[in-house]
């Protein structure tokens, strides 16, 4: 199945592992991590920056280890919805990852102290 699944996602050599991932909304704007653009303002429409995204955030576990990867939007205008599972394609030490029509991202062990945020 894996084979099949690989021709039509058409995933470069090296990612052979795949794991369903859970979107949670967490989106990096520009400047916002940064500088908080209209964090504490008190028009909810104000406290989300207008600046353009930069990154998608996915967090998941694996074998009781919590991981993250932040996929580049970089313009491409990526589209991906709250709480559906997507399929991500692994390399074997789980460093990177290649999201079909999304590309490649590098792999982070996640603050096993934060509040979990899906996956």
């Amino acid at each position: 199945m894996d084979v099949v699944l690989r021709l039509i996602d058409r995933v470069p050599r090296g990612f052979d592992r795949t794991i369903r991932v859970t979107y949670a909304e967490r989106l990096v704007f520009e400047g916002y991590v940064t500088t908080g653009d209209n964090l504490f303002a008190r028009d909810p429409a104000k406290q989300r920056p207008t600046k353009p995204i930069v990154s998608h955030f996915f967090q998941f576990r694996q074998g009781g280890t919590k991981y993250f990867f932040r996929l580049d939007d970089a313009d491409r205008g990526l589209s991906f919805e709250p709480g559906r599972r997507y399929r991500v394609w692994f390399d074997p030490e789980l460093t990177r990852c290649w999201v079909p029509g999304g590309g490649e991202a590098k792999v982070g062990l996640d603050d096993p102290d934060e509040e979990d945020d899906g996956g």
